[in-house]
C-alpha cells in the first residue's frame, strides 16, 4: 500500500473513531426525561457524574467552581434586571441560581406578550394577557422551536411551561450571540401558534452564561 493511501486510511479511521465516540457519549440529550425523576439537574448530576453536561458544565454539584463564578457575577433578589445574566436568590434564601429574564411584547399592547426565563439547560415560557377589570390570563405552549439562520430545532418539554435546551439549541444560541443577533422562537399553543423572538441582548447574555458555566465547551 502506498504511503499516501495509508495516511488517508489512518485519517479516516481516526475521524470515524471520533464520531463514534461522540455518538456513544452519555449526553443529557438522551436522558433529559430523567430530570424530573431526580428532582432537577443538581440531583441528577450527583447521581450521574459521567453525563457530559454534568462532567463538563458547572452547577451546584461543583460548589467551589460555582462560587468562583458567582463571586464575579451580579447578585439579585427575586429577579435580575431584564436581559441581564445574574444569580437570583430563591424565596427561601437557601440557594442562588443563574437566570435571565426577558419579554417579547407588542409596544402598542404591553399587557399582552410572552415572558421567557432562561437557565443554562432549560427555559420557562409563559404567554400572558391582561385586560381592564379581569385577572391576568396565562398560558404555556405545548411545543417550542428555536430558529436561527434557517436552522430550526425543537426543545423537548420537561414540565408545565418548562423546556429542555438541547445541544442543537445551545449551538444556535452561541452562534447568534457571537453575531449579536436575536433568535426566533416558534410557539405552538393548544388553539393557535405565535412567532416570537429572544432579543439580541438576552441572547448575548445567554451566550455569556453558557460560556462562564462551561456548557459552551460541549460540542
Amino acid at each position: 500500500m502506498k504511503l499516501t493511501s495509508l495516511s488517508v486510511l489512518l485519517t479516516a479511521v481516526i475521524l470515524l473513531s471520533g464520531e463514534a465516540g461522540r455518538a456513544n457519549e452519555d449526553s443529557l440529550d438522551l436522558r433529559f426525561q430523567d430530570l424530573s425523576k431526580y428532582g432537577g439537574l443538581t440531583n441528577f448530576c450527583h447521581a450521574n457524574p459521567a453525563v457530559v453536561e454534568c462532567k463538563t458544565g458547572i452547577g451546584e454539584w461543583k460548589p467551589q467552581e460555582l462560587e468562583r463564578i458567582k463571586a464575579s457575577s451580579i447578585q439579585c433578589f427575586d429577579s435580575c434586571p431584564a436581559d441581564t445574566y445574574g444569580f437570583v436568590r430563591s424565596a427561601d434564601g437557601k440557594r442562588d441560581y443563574p437566570e435571565i429574564n426577558t419579554k417579547d411584547f407588542n409596544g402598542s399592547s404591553p399587557s399582552r406578550g410572552v415572558e421567557f426565563r432562561l437557565y443554562p439547560l432549560s427555559i420557562e415560557i409563559l404567554r400572558y394577557e391582561g385586560c381592564t377589570g379581569c385577572s391576568l390570563i396565562k398560558e404555556t405552549p405545548k411545543e417550542v422551536y428555536f430558529k436561527h439562520q434557517g436552522i430550526r430545532t425543537r426543545l423537548p418539554m420537561l414540565g408545565y411551561g418548562v423546556f429542555y435546551v438541547p445541544r442543537s439549541a445551545r449551538r444556535l444560541v452561541l452562534n447568534a450571540g457571537h453575531l449579536k443577533q436575536p433568535i426566533e422562537v416558534d410557539l405552538v399553543f393548544v388553539k393557535n401558534n405565535e412567532k416570537r423572538a429572544l432579543s439580541s441582548e438576552s441572547i448575548s447574555e445567554y451566550k455569556r452564561m453558557l460560556t462562564e458555566l462551561n456548557y459552551s465547551a460541549i460540542e
